[in-house]
């Protein structure tokens, strides 16, 4: 079920949800008989009127969790951890060059607004009275955390050095989407996860909606699995 398109240039984003009941094997998980209901979205390029390029991202920990289920150990023992790569574009680069051109449409100055949330001195009004999150990047892991009285070790603690990189945006009409990349090294608790030391660089991507140009809610999705995997933990601490 598709929740919201966007679209811009040769990009197609699309918000979606997958339902329906696991009647078979599933990567090694037995059929359980659970109904699940998860979020996936997705960025597309088009060209000649054709789907060229595909990236997605599925609310795993949602999936597993709604199944009530662990995934299996590799015969091997061994995890597969998402690479650190060192790209996208400075939060601080992307202002100046954003700043730099006409904004001469109304997607041209949100989608300045809403890099500049990235920025290292993001300016103190740059959401509207009233603005809502409806969704924050890593809520399973915030879950977690509560569960274990440390609801307030967010992301942004955990990580002082945390200086996230952009890899792009779609801006429609009232819609800015921004793809980019949570980075830094975790030496502070993260929900009850001890420092490790490690560094992560995890997918996230953020949906903007504005309301007379201003920045009314946000939506927020991260790649909560990838980032257990790249601390050296496994994605199931997150079912129990």
């Amino acid at each position: 079920m598709i929740e919201e398109v966007i679209a811009e240039g040769d990009q197609v984003g699309m918000l979606l949800r997958f339902t329906g009941t696991h009647r078979g094997n599933l990567f090694g998980i037995p059929p359980t008989g659970k109904t699940v209901d998860v979020h996936e979205i997705a960025i597309l390029r088009i060209a000649d009127g054709k789907m060229v390029e595909g990236w997605f991202m599925a609310d795993e920990a949602a999936l597993l969790k709604q199944l009530g289920a662990r995934i299996p150990e590799r015969s091997d023992g061994k995890l597969v951890v998402p690479p650190v790569t060192h790209t996208g574009e400075d939060p601080d680069a992307v202002v100046k060059r954003l700043e730099a051109g006409p904004q001469a449409t109304l997607e041209d100055r949100q989608r300045l607004i809403v890099a500049r949330s990235k920025g290292a001195a993001p300016p103190k009004e740059l959401r509207a009275p009233g603005y809502r999150q409806l969704r924050n990047g890593f809520p399973h892991l915030r879950e977690y955390g509560v569960a274990r009285g440390a609801p307030d070790a967010t992301v942004t603690l955990a990580f002082p050095d945390r200086r996230d990189r952009i890899d792009g945006f779609i801006a429609e009409n009232n819609g800015v989407w921004m793809r980019f990349k949570v980075a830094g090294t975790q030496t502070v608790n993260l929900y009850g996860i001890a420092p490790t030391g490690k560094v992560v660089e995890v997918a996230e991507i953020g949906t903007a909606r504005f309301v007379d140009g201003k920045w009314a809610e946000s939506w927020y999705f991260g790649d909560e699995l990838g980032m257990l995997l790249q601390l050296g933990l496994s994605p199931n601490v997150l079912v129990g």
